[in-house]
């Protein structure tokens, strides 16, 4: 059985950009602390995974956090755990194509959309993960009642577990 709930991505969203809807207000998750367990737990967990390739022998647990939470979470492994993301031009910087090397440019990208956005409910917190060119970007719902931040790194040790 799941301990996450994929949630509706366009209701969700629209919560998300409504000027009306002062209830529903994110932040990003940016915390050494949880960067710091989440590296140790995910090097934990898969030891010797596939995307260990991620991951530099330099890296300090911050680092490795900050690695999982940006790349292993990456738009294949967010498909397998959540279905089709929602495209959308609201926000974001967009996709990049191929990399041509005669070129030496990025050709044009297939999908026109600037971000992808999943929302997910994990131990009754409500999770915006999405992505673009950059990478993937966690957000969560401060209105959530989160009062430690070691909610949101259960939350995500629930997402490394699935993995």
């Amino acid at each position: 059985m799941s301990k996450y709930t994929v949630l509706n991505h366009e209701e969700e969203l629209s919560k998300y950009i409504s000027d009306n809807n002062s209830i529903i207000t994110y932040e990003k998750v940016f915390d050494i602390d949880l960067f710091n367990e989440v590296g140790a737990y995910f090097l934990a967990k898969h030891p010797l995974s596939e995307h260990q390739r991620y991951i530099h022998k330099n890296d300090d647990m911050t680092g490795i956090g900050i690695t999982v939470m940006c790349e292993v979470f990456n738009s294949e492994t967010l498909s397998k755990l959540f279905g089709e993301p929602l495209y959308h031009d609201e926000f974001g910087e967009g996709f990049e194509g191929d990399y041509d090397e005669e070129l030496e440019d990025y050709l044009e990208p297939e999908n026109k959309s600037s971000y992808a956005s999943y929302f997910v409910k994990v131990n009754d917190i409500v999770l915006h993960i999405g992505y673009d060119h950059r990478g993937t970007c966690f957000e969560f719902d401060n209105n959530n009642d989160v009062t430690d931040i070691s909610q949101l790194t259960e939350a995500i040790k629930v997402l490394i577990d699935s993995l």
